[in-house]
């Protein structure tokens, strides 16, 4: 197979893959137990095997599994729904972002203080010299 012996302890011994065979040996230890999950195959390829970058590998694989696309549930947690907020009127709820720093101005300010009222989508905005809250208030 090419690989290395490397020892731990003096009776534990693992062996360094070399690059060429990484995908066979992840893809051996994925598909042995039942398409082991990403942290399962993972731990299986270390307790006997290392190489650079072996938690890219093995996610890699798992990831890219077309049987366990098809069969396990997703990992990822839906979305939440998006909702309306309630508006009462105008001035009930107002956006403030600053923008910045852009290229200072001639009087000195580099900062655009943004202001959107969520009622009437009105929007202004204010040159800063900086985004300080003293200078915002």
């Amino acid at each position: 197979m090419g690989c290395c012996i490397y020892s731990i302890e003096p009776n534990e011994h693992i062996l360094v893959v070399p690059s060429g065979k990484v995908s066979k040996v992840v893809r051996e230890v994925h598909l042995e137990p039942g398409h082991a999950g990403r942290r399962r195959a993972e731990a299986a390829v270390r307790q006997l095997f290392w190489w650079p970058k072996l938690h890219d590998d093995a996610v890699r694989n798992c990831v890219n599994c077309k049987i366990c696309a098809r069969i396990k549930s997703p990992t990822v947690a839906p979305r939440a729904l998006l909702s309306t907020a309630a508006m009462v009127g105008p001035n009930h709820c107002v956006e403030v972002d600053v923008m910045g720093p852009l290229l200072t101005s001639k009087k000195g300010k580099k900062y655009i203080l943004v202001m959107v009222d969520y009622f009437t989508k009105w929007c202004e905005a204010f040159p800063m010299p900086n985004q300080e809250a003293s200078t915002i208030t």
